[in-house]
């Protein structure tokens, strides 16, 4: 089978959080030519919604490949680190000064002891947590100035971490973008999968470097190139990926 993978942020929408019509207009082109169309992103459900809603896409890879929708959003996958191991973090975390602060996406929710997090992002929910962690976590978010023992911790944890470019934020997963595709292939029971796969960031690389044919954006981080690496004439602002798709499928 078929499958056009994407990133949301920075891949498929544009800074102002749009995907333009002529983008909309590719991809469904190639669905009718019988393409499988997935979102792949480290964005919540809640998060994503408003662009499943507009996209329908067939399968919505969530949480960094921690969750996976089908077309109806039902959960059709699902990897949690558990509760035990979320608030052991949790306790660690407090008790390190050079913690600035943290989050947790969990089940229900995300939920953060930052202030200003939760007032930027109406979908964050305030806890200074002095009660610990009731549920599993698809992910723990930490903003730290000591990485290194945090890294550690995750190995020993056998979960995965992810430190972003910017800023001293990381993240504890149970999975990766790259095992969420993995997940979706072994659901489809797809042996031979042709992904085209696009993304842009540290999480999306391992993804993109073992897909079929695996695509970066333009606006990707030199960092994460390699040598025969692809990559689109256009940014995330001037539909990059259509643009590509429509070069590589739609043009004679």
């Amino acid at each position: 089978m078929k499958y056009i993978i994407v990133d949301l942020d920075q891949t498929l929408l544009k800074t102002d959080k749009t995907i333009s019509d002529y983008t909309k207009e590719v991809i469904n082109k190639l669905r009718n030519k019988g393409f499988i169309f997935c979102f792949n992103t480290a964005r919540s459900y809640l998060s994503s919604l408003p662009f499943i809603e507009e996209m329908q896409p067939d399968y919505s890879i969530l949480n960094g490949g921690a969750l996976i929708l089908d077309k109806n959003k039902k959960i059709v996958y699902q990897k949690l680190i558990s509760k035990d191991t979320v608030n052991y973090i949790l306790a660690e975390a407090k008790l390190d000064p050079q913690v600035l602060n943290y989050s947790i996406e969990g089940e229900t929710g995300l939920y953060s002891n930052n202030l200003e997090r939760v007032k930027a992002n109406p979908l964050a929910i305030y806890d200074d947590f002095k009660n610990g962690f009731k549920e599993g976590a698809y992910k723990f978010l930490i903003s730290a100035t000591n990485p290194e023992k945090w890294q550690e911790m995750a190995k020993d944890l056998k979960l995965y971490y992810e430190p972003y470019f910017s800023g001293t934020w990381a993240r504890f997963s149970p999975s990766t973008k790259y095992l969420g595709n993995l997940a979706l292939f072994e659901l489809l029971k797809d042996d031979k999968p042709e992904d085209y796969t696009f993304g842009d960031d540290n999480g999306d690389a391992l993804m993109i470097d073992k897909a079929y044919h695996g695509v970066y954006l333009a606006n990707t981080n030199p960092s994460l190139l390699k040598e025969g690496s692809r990559l689109t004439k256009d940014d995330y602002d001037n539909d990059g990926v259509a643009k590509y798709l429509s070069s590589l499928f739609l043009e004679s």
